[in-house]
């Protein structure tokens, strides 16, 4: 298990490139609520933007769930 801080991503996009939804979290720091974060799909993969940041993961987006996308 591994866990992906939305921060250290946007700096270097590389640390989620084998992200596994059944065991990893990405993990949005406490300064972010859920509101505040805009998902979409893009291609095979899930987009996650807080403001002018952005990450992409690779998951489907039927993946997302309460275990894999936390807030703190």
């Amino acid at each position: 298990m591994a866990n992906y801080l939305f921060t250290d991503v946007v700096a270097d996009p590389t640390l989620i490139q084998s992200f596994d939804p059944a065991s990893d979290q990405i993990v949005f720091g406490s300064t972010v609520s859920a509101a505040d974060v805009a998902v979409a799909v893009a291609g095979s993969a899930v987009s996650f933007t807080v403001g002018s940041d952005s990450i992409t993961v690779p998951m489907d987006f039927i993946a997302i769930t309460t275990s894999n996308v936390i807030f703190n």
